[in-house]
């Protein structure tokens, strides 16, 4: 899923989280670093521990191929990492900026973002407030397991499909 180990990036910023390839693990690997990495409360402005939630991230029951999460992060952020399989996930509160594809973007509330397997992005609150996020992440093999279901049904029910019958409803594509 997200990684299969997971470590702060170093002694001079503990406030990063570092995420490597994807396995079963994942859980068990992040949340054994969360009491040093994710801290929500600044001893210096204990005000702010009344009014601003913590860093957390939670792991869903997942089937196979498919694990979900609840992330919520505003002193943490995300290094550079990748993932096995697609994400998709919907900003669910806040600001959420991450580097995907060699470009900077920002996701705010009920926006979704689609990431492909293998490709890195990092993450992080573009705001003091911090982000949520619900995220799915889907095996590859389900993508292409409903793209061969979605040709069967489409040749099955319309042999003229794939000369571009427009009679069909789906695209010739």
């Amino acid at each position: 899923m997200i990684a299969a180990d997971a470590s702060m990036s170093g002694p001079t910023d503990p406030q990063r989280i570092v995420a490597a390839s994807s396995g079963s693990r994942t859980t068990a690997a992040i949340l054994r670093l969360m009491p040093e990495t994710l801290r929500g409360v600044d001893p210096d402005r204990l005000e702010r521990s009344c009014n601003q939630r913590r860093d957390s991230i939670r792991f869903g029951t997942g089937t196979l191929g498919l694990e979900r999460a609840e992330v919520y992060l505003s002193t943490c952020a995300f290094e550079p990492h990748r993932h096995d399989t697609y994400t998709i996930g919907i900003t669910r509160a806040g600001v959420q900026t991450f580097r995907y594809r060699g470009t900077r973007r920002v996701s705010l509330p009920g926006q979704l973002v689609i990431l492909h397997p293998d490709e890195t992005h990092d993450g992080a609150a573009g705001t003091d407030e911090g982000f949520g996020y619900r995220a799915l992440y889907l095996a590859p093999e389900l993508v292409r397991r409903t793209r061969r279901f979605r040709t069967a049904v489409r040749r099955r029910s319309c042999p003229d499909a794939d000369r571009g019958d427009p009679t069909c409803g789906f695209p010739s594509h």
